[in-house]
């Protein structure tokens, strides 16, 4: 949308014409090219469209509908109404509808465009944008899915079983498509220019949208950041929120051995990350009788210290595989 304020060097109006016209397509959020243009004495008022100084013309018309025929073009300065500004609702009504009509019938960024073409490339482009930030944040969820999704199955009581192996081989997947679609954010966001030539009434992105739009993008490359390394840090996490002994075993070398416990260590398949060696040394610490339990990702295996009438193989298997995961084999240290 170009708009164009007129105006001869002297009148009082046409800076305080321009700052409402600016507050109007900022609170409307429409893309605009606004300029103000000088007319001077040589100039011929009937071939600029100058009714008098300020005039406002939205792609090459005048924002006042009964202007639009008729009109006595020439200097003095003009009023609208008694006032020397016009109201604020007629540039509204006259940019909604140039908005609505698609910006005009001017020839934008390609000669050969019609104006249903130029209206609807921006639109494809901004379809794009918006759209690249949620995919690359939900992408970066998905991601570490077979790290949490477990955990999360197994607080409301139901079977993670296969869970954590199906999205650990779609992980590179996840985090192909979430690079992808942030990379797509950031060129919009920062290096997209519209081929338009000087002086085309091609679309500005608002300031404050735009600004915006970049505060969100950085909002959600962290989201994507916080996810994709949840493997990492999770373990931490899982076991002081769970509030349990088993948060510090294994951090001080070999269980304590006594007469009265007996300990098991089991061989576990299946485990992708070690968010799911906390997530079921959890569940392993809640069994009855287990006195202490560390599970390891980097050695695949379950350590289990308990009373040795207390607690079943079985039971244990049980645990394991409903945590989505399967036993190897069990050696019996005492």
């Amino acid at each position: 949308m170009k708009i164009e304020v007129l105006y001869f060097m002297g009148c009082p109006n046409h800076e305080p014409t321009v700052r409402l016209v600016k507050q109007v397509i900022n609170r409307l959020g429409v893309p605009a090219n606004l300029r103000a243009v000088e007319v001077k004495q040589t100039d011929d008022p009937a071939t600029l469209k100058f009714i008098g100084s300020p005039t406002v013309l939205i792609d090459g018309q005048d924002i006042d509908p009964d202007q639009r025929r008729g009109a006595r073009y020439g200097f003095g300065c003009r009023t609208f109404g008694g006032a020397g500004v016009p109201p604020v609702e007629t540039i509204e009504q006259a940019v909604r509808e140039a908005s609505d009509y698609g910006g005009g019938t001017h020839d934008c960024c390609s000669p050969q465009a019609t104006a249903h073409q130029v209206e609807s490339k921006p639109n494809q482009s901004n379809r794009l944008s918006f759209w690249s930030t949620p995919v690359a944040v939900g992408s970066g969820i998905l991601s570490s899915a077979c790290c949490w999704l477990p955990l999360l199955l197994l607080a409301f009581g139901l079977s993670a079983g296969g869970v954590a192996g199906f999205f650990e081989s779609a992980r590179p997947f996840f985090l192909v498509v979430a690079a992808i679609f942030l990379g797509v954010g950031f060129y919009f966001a920062y290096f997209r220019k519209v081929a338009c030539k000087p002086g085309d009434a091609c679309a500005v992105p608002n300031p404050k949208i735009q600004r915006f739009n970049r505060v969100m993008l950085w909002v959600a490359t962290a989201c994507v950041i916080a996810f994709v390394l949840f493997p990492y840090y999770s373990p931490a996490l899982i076991r002081a929120f769970a509030g349990t002994p088993t948060a510090n075993l294994g951090a001080s070398g070999p269980l304590n051995l006594t007469t009265q416990q007996t300990t098991r260590i089991y061989h576990i398949d299946g485990m992708t990350c070690s968010a799911c060696a906390a997530g079921l040394e959890i569940q392993l610490a809640k069994l009855p009788g287990v006195s202490e339990a560390h599970v390891s990702f980097d050695d695949s295996t379950a350590t289990i210290r308990s009373a040795s009438d207390e607690l079943q193989d079985e039971v244990v298997r049980t645990t394991v595989e409903r945590s989505g995961f399967k036993i190897a084999d069990r050696s019996l240290v005492r």
